[in-house]
């Protein structure tokens, strides 16, 4: 009996000290901070071109100013792909300009941003998108771009607009 006991009894003691629920791959510091969660965030800061049709529809969100419904692909080198561009901007076409949107990556991740904030330089008019989450990777993304964008009006309510921006994404 003593002499099957102790064969046991070791490879009992091999197999609880191998499996240790402390590994690397599983061990989590519930200890960190903020900041150190933030500082293993990716960083990008990238150039955009973004181009796509509009069209103008009824303000609904937009109250009293103008309602267009753009919709168009952002390409840029730095970012992972192509991302398709659904944006309501709500607008009087001089200083009254809102944005609200979003950037679909080929897998179905969405970076979402907005711009309050909008002028016209020697460059054109241009927007300040604050970038303010996601879904998948882009869940906790931030970020600021300045993009200038142009409108080609086709016919009284439909065209197309070109965007060229600068800026970074943390996510």
């Amino acid at each position: 009996m003593k002499t099957k006991l102790f064969p046991l009894l070791t490879l009992a003691l091999i197999l609880f000290t191998g499996c240790s629920l402390d590994s690397e791959e599983t061990r989590v510091d519930l200890g960190q901070t903020e900041n150190e969660i933030e500082s293993r965030k990716q960083s990008v800061s990238f150039e955009f071109l973004e181009y796509g049709e509009f069209e103008m529809t009824k303000p609904g969100v937009c109250g009293m100013l103008e309602r267009l419904e753009m919709t168009g692909l952002m390409k840029s080198e730095k970012m992972e792909g192509d991302f398709k561009s659904a944006i309501t901007y709500c607008t009087d076409f001089s200083t009254n300009n809102k944005m609200v949107g979003s950037y679909m990556n080929v897998n179905g991740e969405e970076i979402y941003f907005s711009a309050a904030e909008s002028g016209t330089d020697a460059k054109g008019n241009w927007y300040v998108y604050v970038f303010y989450g996601g879904t998948g990777q882009f869940k906790k993304a931030t970020g600021k771009a300045q993009v200038y964008t142009a409108l080609d009006f086709n016919s009284g309510t439909k065209g197309q607009f070109k965007s060229k921006g600068t800026g970074f994404l943390k996510y």
